[in-house]
C-alpha cells in the first residue's frame, strides 16, 4: 500500500533515505499447477562438527565411512538448532578431490546440533482422485478449487509463495460388514436412528425411508467399541402396501387425496405430475378402525338415565380424532345474542416414548380469514402428555346473518415429532340465520 507501479518504475508514496539500501525486489505470483509426489526411504547423514568458523563440510554416512552424494540436492533436509534451513543458505557441490560438500553461506554456531536427512520424492498418482484431502494455511481446501489428473494438482486459482501447505493425503473409505446387525449403532444429526428403521444387508445400510440430502451422518459405531470409517451404500428398500391397508401421501405437508393417484405393487403413479422442486414425498402404510362405544348418565335419585352412542376413529400408527365424531362434516350452530358458542375439538395419539405420549397439536390450516368472519375463532388447546390427548375449540360469539351461512375450515390433528402421523378433518359451521321479529302482530317473531 505504500507504493504504486508504473510501467517499470516503482513510485513511493514517500521519499526514501539515501542511507536505505535496496535489498531485493521479489515477484511472488506462486504458481497454479504442482507435482503429486510421495516420500520414498529416507537415508540419515552424518551430523558435521560445527566450530563457529568452518562453513563447508563433507556429506558422509556410517560415522565417516562413507561420502554421500545426493541424487538430487533438493531433497536433502538440513535442520541447524530444531530449525530446517532454506536451501537459499548453503550449496551442495564436491571439493577438488570429488568428494561432496555442503558449504553454509554463514559459519553454523559452534557446537550447534544438526542432522541431515535425504528423502527422495516420487510422482504419485492417487488411486481414487476423489479421496484426496489437501490442507493449506490449516485449511481443508473444497475439492471443487481443484483438479487431478495423473499425478497433477492444478488449483482454479495461484497459490502465493506464502501459503503453506500443511498435508496432502488419501483418505480411501473402506466396505464395512458388522459381524452382527444388531449391535450397531448409527447417528444421524446427533440422533440416534432407532434399529427398527433399518436393515443391515452385508456392508449396506437400507433405511426404511429415505434419508434427506440436508441431514448428517454422523457416526456409526459397533457396540464393540470400534468406530466404522463408514458403510458406503445407503439404499431404500421397495416397499407394496398390503390390500387391507390405506395409503397416505403428502407432499410438500399437504395430504394428497386418493383420487388423484393410484398404487401399482411398489409405485405410486399421480394424475398429474408433482411440481418441480417440491421438498418431500411423504408415504405411510396405515390401518383404519372405527370403535363405537356407550357411556349411560344416570341419576339414582329419581332413577332416570340417559345414553349416548360415542365413535371414535383411529388411523394407525397416528391420531384418533374423539370429537367432532367421525362422518359428521357438519356442524349447526343457533344464533343467540351475546351468547359464547363452543365447538370441541379433541385429538389423541396412541404413540409414546416409555410413560410419555407423543406430543399432539391441532392447527387451522384452510381458510383461516373466513372462520375469523363469523366471529369465532380456534383455540388450538394444550396437550396432556400423561393422557396422549390435546383438547381445542371453535368458540365465540357468532355475527347475526339474515339467512344461513356455512363456513368450511380445515383443522389438522397431527404429531409434531412425526409429520407424516396427522389426520385433517374439514368442518362446515352452519350459523343460522338471525330471528326476523314481524311486528306489530302479537310480538309473533318468525325465522
Amino acid at each position: 500500500a505504500d507504493y504504486t507501479i508504473s510501467g517499470s518504475q516503482v513510485v513511493f508514496d514517500t521519499v526514501r533515505s539515501a542511507a536505505e539500501t535496496m535489498t531485493a525486489i521479489t515477484h511472488t505470483t506462486g504458481s497454479t499447477t504442482y507435482a503429486l509426489t510421495q516420500i520414498g526411504s529416507t537415508d540419515t547423514l552424518d551430523s558435521p562438527y560445527f566450530d563457529g568458523m568452518g562453513r563447508t563440510f563433507y556429506l558422509t554416512q556410517n560415522v565417516m565411512m562413507d561420502d554421500y552424494t545426493p541424487a538430487d540436492p533438493q531433497f536433502l533436509t538440513v535442520v541447524v538448532d530444531g530449525v530446517t534451513q532454506n536451501a537459499s543458505t548453503y550449496t551442495i557441490g564436491t571439493d577438488m578431490m570429488g568428494r561432496p560438500i555442503i558449504t553454509f553461506n554463514n559459519p553454523p554456531t559452534m557446537t550447534a546440533t544438526s542432522t541431515i536427512t535425504y528423502a527422495e520424492k516420487t510422482a504419485y498418482t492417487p488411486t481414487d482422485p476423489d479421496d484426496i484431502e489437501i490442507t493449506i494455511d490449516s485449511v481443508v481446501q473444497n475439492p471443487s478449487t481443484y483438479t487431478i489428473t495423473g499425478s497433477q494438482i492444478a488449483f482454479n486459482e495461484i497459490k502465493q509463495t506464502s501459503a503453506t501447505m500443511n498435508s496432502i493425503a488419501e483418505t480411501s473409505v473402506t466396505t464395512v460388514s458388522p459381524a452382527a446387525a444388531v449391535n450397531l449403532n448409527i447417528t444421524i444429526d446427533g440422533t440416534l436412528v432407532p434399529a427398527a428403521d433399518y436393515t443391515i444387508s452385508g456392508s449396506q445400510v437400507v433405511f426404511d425411508t429415505v434419508r434427506s440430502a440436508s441431514e448428517t451422518l454422523d457416526t456409526i459405531t459397533h457396540s464393540t467399541g470400534s468406530t466404522l470409517d463408514s458403510i458406503i451404500d445407503t439404499e431404500v428398500a421397495a416397499f407394496t402396501p398390503t390390500a387391507s391397508g390405506k395409503l397416505t401421501v403428502e407432499i410438500d405437508g399437504v395430504l394428497q387425496a386418493p383420487s388423484t393417484y393410484t398404487i401399482n405393487g411398489n409405485q405410486i403413479i399421480f394424475d398429474e405430475a408433482p411440481a418441480n422442486g417440491v421438498d418431500t414425498t411423504v408415504f405411510l402404510h396405515s390401518e383404519e378402525s372405527d370403535y363405537t362405544f356407550n357411556i349411560t348418565a344416570t341419576d339414582p335419585t329419581n332413577a332416570e338415565f340417559s345414553e349416548r352412542t360415542f365413535s371414535m376413529f383411529v388411523n394407525r400408527p397416528g391420531i384418533a380424532w374423539i370429537a367432532p365424531k367421525r362422518g359428521e362434516s357438519a356442524v349447526n350452530i343457533s344464533y343467540d345474542q351475546y351468547m359464547t358458542q363452543t365447538i370441541p375439538l379433541i385429538a389423541a395419539t396412541s404413540n409414546k416414548t416409555g410413560a410419555v405420549y407423543n406430543e399432539v397439536s391441532l392447527t387451522l390450516t384452510a381458510d383461516p380469514n373466513t372462520i375469523a368472519n363469523s366471529g369465532l375463532q380456534v383455540d388450538t388447546g394444550t396437550f396432556d402428555d400423561a393422557e396422549g390427548t390435546v383438547e381445542g375449540s371453535l368458540e365465540g360469539e357468532t355475527a347475526s346473518f339474515a339467512e344461513d351461512t356455512d363456513f368450511e375450515i380445515t383443522i389438522k390433528a397431527q404429531e409434531t415429532g412425526n409429520t407424516s402421523y396427522n389426520n385433517e378433518r374439514t368442518l362446515i359451521i352452519n350459523i343460522l340465520q338471525n330471528p326476523t321479529c314481524v311486528s306489530p302482530v302479537n310480538n309473533i317473531c318468525s325465522t
